[in-house]
């Protein structure tokens, strides 16, 4: 499974069935053998962590009570089912010690390495690539990028645990780690990528032994904090700062006499200049078909309205949307806006740096009216607005595991959403799907479920349930992370993995 995680939806299900089958043949062998068939499920059921990970999956069976799509009910639980099975045969499998962890973890970072460089190579060798966040080629970016964030909380685990070259090898991998997610512009890994840092300060600045001790420990950590909360707000500040073309009033002509087309209602920005003033499209459209083969009224290589894509890059140069403002424009500009760049300053900016302008250029556009379909930010603006409708229509049991993507579907046209329909999806948050599926009752039975190894102290203080705990968390705001099979596997097999795999009296995994 280690292995399979971040490569193969198959090596999942075949490891799933792997895991199943050892269990069933190990509980044959005590029922026939040792005549006690009743002792792996002792062990389940004393284990209350194990009970309430896999209440659940038992929660989304009473959902089918109140149901009216079974089909969906049914396929739901499917993808559940390691929900069910996971935390039973973990909970019954003999512990292992600190060296059989170690070696487990490091097939994890292999994995994952692997994988990475797999995507690196691809990223290299493939000329057109849209997105960048295609080149997780294997999994959903999103999940890598999870998946990339919980390897370096396992690193630092590690780093903490080694010495000599090991430890340097550590320090290399979670520098290498972190700059392959730079590459992979993930908020989400982002996010994922925080938590895993204040689990760190939670247990190796705050366990500090004195206050001075405590403080040169939490530096690091909170600079980084700082560091980046700095790096945001600067950059918003600097694409949200209006800039002026000229002083006075707007000009009414073009250089050739031609009214200009202005909306200064509409505040959308390119480098702080307003993309809806200055336009005149007859002739936009008459200079830039002269000097490009591809017509204005096409598409780019990127799929998107030329006309959109000219007109945004003209804003980010400061110029005019006319004749002269195309007439400005050299070969290597012509070139770009064919390839479907948007902003001139496209090409010189690091992956963070192109990913949080567009994140800050779709916000713009949402709140001045624009579509968000197919923008992978601001839609969810629309999926969170359709669940929160379904929640005050069904407050307190919810519509029923099946019917949830009904309720989204006939949602969507009583708000009046302006999704296209290929991008009416689901919630995309997972607190907000299980109220949505279970109401304010399962809600809060699902919450009580996920927080309540965090009860005991013993998991408290394990460094590696906390991270992915965390990571887990963060991810269920901006993801249905259960409700694909991607997504159940990475949390059910690592919540087991952290929580019933390894002996903790004899495996300290506090930093």
């Amino acid at each position: 499974m280690l292995l399979s995680l971040p490569f193969l939806r198959l090596g999942m299900s075949i490891a799933g069935f792997w895991l199943a089958g050892v269990w069933i043949f190990d509980y044959v062998f005590d029922c026939s053998v040792y005549k006690d068939p009743w002792k792996k499920w002792q062990l389940f059921w004393h284990n209350r962590a194990a009970r309430w990970l896999t209440a659940i999956f038992f929660l989304h069976v009473v959902g089918l009570l109140w149901t009216s799509n079974f089909e969906y009910g049914i396929h739901d639980l499917r993808i559940k089912l390691p929900l069910l099975f996971m935390p039973l045969v973990f909970s019954g499998t003999p512990k292992i010690g600190k060296r059989e962890l170690h070696w487990l973890l490091w097939v994890f970072i292999a994995a994952l390495l692997a994988s990475s460089l797999w995507c690196l190579a691809y990223f290299y060798q493939t000329n057109d690539l849209y997105d960048v966040r295609d080149i997780s080629v294997f999994i959903s970016h999103i999940r890598f990028s999870l998946m990339i964030a919980l390897g370096i909380g396992v690193l630092i685990y590690l780093l903490h645990k080694s010495r000599g070259l090991v430890k340097l090898l550590n320090l290399v991998l979670i520098i290498y780690f972190a700059g392959f997610l730079w590459l992979l512009q993930s908020l989400t890994g982002f996010v994922a990528l925080a938590m895993v840092v204040f689990s760190w300060w939670i247990f190796y600045a705050l366990k500090a032994n004195t206050k001075k001790q405590r403080m040169l420990r939490s530096s690091l950590p909170l600079a980084i904090f700082i560091f980046a909360a700095g790096y945001i707000y600067l950059g918003a500040s600097e694409y949200f700062t209006p800039k002026r073309l000229s002083d006075g009033p707007l000009p009414q002509e073009t250089a050739q006499g031609n009214p200009y087309d202005h909306d200064p209602e509409n505040t959308l920005m390119e480098n702080g200049f307003f993309v809806w003033r200055y336009l005149n499209r007859t002739e936009l459209e008459k200079e830039w078909n002269e000097r490009s083969s591809i017509d204005f009224t096409r598409k780019d290589k990127r799929g998107q309205p030329l006309s959109s894509t000219l007109i945004r890059y003209l804003t980010s140069k400061g110029l005019t949307k006319d004749s002269v403002g195309v007439a400005a424009l050299n070969e290597k500009d012509i070139k770009l806006i064919e390839m479907g760049v948007a902003n001139h300053l496209e090409p010189q900016k690091s992956g963070i740096e192109e990913r949080l302008d567009a994140t800050f250029f779709e916000v713009n556009a949402y709140f001045n009216g624009a579509d968000p379909s197919g923008n992978s930010f601001t839609q969810r603006f629309e999926f969170w607005r359709a669940g929160w409708h379904i929640i005050e229509k069904n407050p307190v049991i919810g519509v029923g595991t099946g019917d949830v993507p009904d309720a989204f579907e006939s949602t969507y046209d009583e708000i009046d959403s302006p999704l296209d329909e290929r991008w009416r999806l689901r919630a995309h948050n997972q607190y907000l799907t299980m109220a949505v599926a279970f109401g304010a009752v399962g809600f809060a039975f699902f919450v009580y479920c996920f927080f309540y190894p965090l009860s005991r102290k013993k998991y408290r203080n394990d460094f590696l349930y906390v991270t992915f705990f965390l990571i887990s968390a963060v991810s269920f705001l901006n993801e249905d992370t259960l409700e694909t099979q991607a997504g159940i596997t990475f949390f059910t097999f690592f919540s087991c993995f952290f929580l019933f795999v390894y002996n903790r009296d004899s495996v300290n995994t506090s930093l």
